[in-house]
C-alpha cells in the first residue's frame, strides 16, 4: 500500500484544473514536519494525496515524486508557486501557514521549507465529481 501524503494548505480554484500527467508542487515548512515527526515519502515513490481541512478528507489521488529540495521560503521562485497547489506567493502562504498551523510555529520568509514535486498518475473519482460541481462544498 502506497503511503499517504495529507494536504493541510490547498486552493480550491487551483485544484479545478488538475488532470492526470500535471505535474504540482507542495510546499511544506520543516519546522511542521519536524514537530509532528512527519516523513516524506522519497523521490520516485508513489503517494496518495489526501486534502485534509479540519476533521475532512479528501481522497484526492495518486501521485508520484518527481523531486524534493530544502530551500528558504523566500528563495522560492515564481515557477514553483504557480504550480502550488495553494497560495501562488510567500506573503499569503505565510498566512497560511499560520491559520492551518497555528501562529506560534516560528515561521518566516528566512524558514526551510520542503519543496516537492508530484507527478499526478491518478484522479479518484470523487475528486473528479467534486471538480465538475465547480464549487467546493463549505466545511
Amino acid at each position: 500500500m502506497n503511503p499517504a501524503v495529507e494536504v493541510k494548505i490547498w486552493d480550491w480554484y487551483r485544484l479545478q484544473n488538475i488532470k492526470v500527467e500535471n505535474v504540482i508542487v507542495l510546499v511544506f515548512p520543516l519546522d511542521f514536519l519536524a514537530r509532528e515527526k512527519a516523513i516524506l515519502p522519497g523521490v520516485g515513490e508513489r503517494v496518495h494525496l489526501n486534502l485534509c481541512r479540519g476533521n475532512e478528507y479528501i481522497r484526492m489521488g495518486q501521485a508520484d515524486i518527481i523531486g524534493k529540495r530544502k530551500m528558504p521560503l523566500g528563495r522560492i521562485t515564481d515557477d514553483i508557486w504557480a504550480r502550488h497547489l495553494g497560495p501562488g506567493y510567500a506573503e499569503e502562504y505565510l498566512e497560511k501557514v499560520k491559520e492551518v498551523y497555528g501562529s506560534e510555529m516560528p515561521f518566516g520568509r528566512f524558514s526551510y521549507a520542503r519543496v516537492v514535486e508530484f507527478k499526478i498518475v491518478h484522479l479518484e473519482t470523487g475528486f473528479l465529481a467534486l471538480q465538475k460541481t465547480k464549487s467546493y462544498p463549505a466545511v
